[in-house]
Formats: structure tokens, C-alpha cells, sequence
């Protein structure tokens, strides 16, 4: 419960909320080498001493992250969207699937 956590540090979790409601990734994305356009779709990766870096998509995002690991550095959270309910998803623990445009058919030939 976030709520608690706040108020057994003496903090207004509701006013602390309220500072992020705009929050939307944005900048460049120095891993895909590409700006970030779409900021549900985007990620970030927030590497121990090196601060916030910005992805453009989970593809991207999860990307950095293998490659910053595979540098022996430490990462101390990374989070991708949920673009289908729109919630943020620790990158290291979700699982991913990549479907099609086309739905497959309900029905069997």
C-alpha cells in the first residue's frame, strides 16, 4: 500500500500523485537512436549513479536493458507500458507477446 508507505514517512501521497499526472516519457531514445514519439508506448531504465534514460517502445527498452546488465552495471528499476491498459510494468518481471493485426478467426473450416 503506497498510501501507508507515505504516511509512515510523514508524506502526502495524494499531492505526491498528483505531481505525476502529466508525467509522460518523452526526450531522445539513445539506444533505438530514435526520438520518442509516443510516450505510452516508450519505457525507461533508471541505471544506479546514471540516472533516467528513455526508450521509445518495450522493444527498445528491453534492449537497453540487456545490454546495460551485459555492461555489469546495476539497474536499479525499468518499466515498459501495458499500451492495453495503459499501467506501467516492471520491464525485468512482465511477459511480452507480439500478435498481428489480423485477429484469427473465431470460427473452424
Amino acid at each position: 500500500m503506497p498510501a501507508r508507505a507515505f504516511a509512515e514517512m510523514k508524506l502526502d501521497y495524494d499531492a505526491q500523485l498528483k505531481l505525476t499526472d502529466n508525467y509522460e516519457v518523452k526526450g531522445q531514445d539513445k539506444f533505438c537512436n530514435k526520438p520518442i514519439s509516443e510516450p505510452k508506448k516508450a519505457g525507461e531504465v533508471w541505471t544506479d549513479g546514471e540516472g533516467i534514460e528513455p526508450f521509445s517502445s518495450a522493444a527498445c527498452t528491453l534492449g537497453a536493458y540487456a545490454s546495460i546488465k551485459a555492461k555489469g552495471k546495476k539497474i536499479n528499476m525499468a518499466y515498459v507500458f501495458d499500451t492495453a491498459r495503459g499501467i506501467k510494468l516492471f520491464a525485468d518481471q512482465a511477459y511480452y507477446s507480439v500478435g498481428t493485426t489480423r485477429p484469427r478467426s473465431r470460427h473452424s473450416c
